[in-house]
């Protein structure tokens, strides 16, 4: 199971267990891994969209992912995991605290890790934990980070079990 599989399995799951939670009755979380152009693009295309939106989002960026294995575990370093959300416009950062990092991103960001640490062999899974409240007036082109408001997990390491060569 190579890294995207456990990660899309861990959101996947995540978004499952959420559904009852953001009275939702199919899948609502997406999810999106490469490198930090590859998803901004599948997003700005997916915004375009009239059928649906990208957001919540679940990106895993793989600038700087490390793999490891030996012949029971594979061992993953995962620089960066996003869970964002279109910014609310001219929200203050009260407003945004409660409403957006409060009731949508937290929530998705605690089963997350709870997802992951049920696929992570051993205790407890190492990551950092960052908020990130994104928009900003800009003129000009309009990116990622100028419309999401987001919780960063950054350095996550994931140990995952494999079939063992016994």
């Amino acid at each position: 199971m190579n890294v995207r599989d456990v990660v899309e399995e861990a959101v996947n799951r995540t978004d499952l267990r959420l559904r009852g939670f953001f009275k939702k009755e199919a899948h609502f979380i997406h999810f999106e891994s490469g490198r930090s152009q590859t998803i901004e693009n599948a997003v700005t295309i997916q915004s375009k969209s009239t059928v649906s939106s990208p957001f919540p989002l679940v990106a895993m960026f793989t600038e700087g992912l490390v793999y490891k294995h030996d012949e029971c575990f594979n061992y993953y370093s995962i620089p960066k995991i996003a869970i964002a959300v279109r910014t609310l416009r001219n929200a203050t950062e009260n407003v945004k605290v409660k409403e957006v990092f409060g009731k949508i991103l937290y929530p998705i960001r605690d089963e997350l890790v709870r997802q992951l640490e049920r696929l992570n062999f051993g205790y407890s899974m190492e990551y950092e934990c960052y908020d990130f409240s994104g928009y900003t007036e800009k003129s000009g082109a309009v990116s990622l980070n100028q419309v999401c408001d987001a919780v960063i997990l950054k350095n996550v390491k994931l140990k995952v079990k494999i079939k063992c060569h016994e």
